[in-house]
């Protein structure tokens, strides 16, 4: 799901590269309390519990009703 801000801004996607793989293989991903409607479905994506994307737009249909 793309949210159209880096899943880390305070890297650099050419020269944290190592730092970023790191940090998704050890699962410390970023904080989504502050977003209510999305923060199941992007836990979903992360845990790869979706099989396409109309599944995330299901999702997110769903839980913004």
């Amino acid at each position: 799901m793309v949210t159209g801000d880096d899943i880390f801004p305070e890297l650099d996607y050419g020269r944290d590269r190592a730092e970023i793989i790191e940090r998704l293989w050890e699962r410390k991903l970023p904080d989504t309390s502050e977003l209510p409607i999305l923060r199941s479905v992007i836990t979903k994506c992360w845990n790869l519990e979706y099989d396409y994307m109309a599944d995330v737009i299901e999702g997110i249909d769903a839980k913004s009703r």
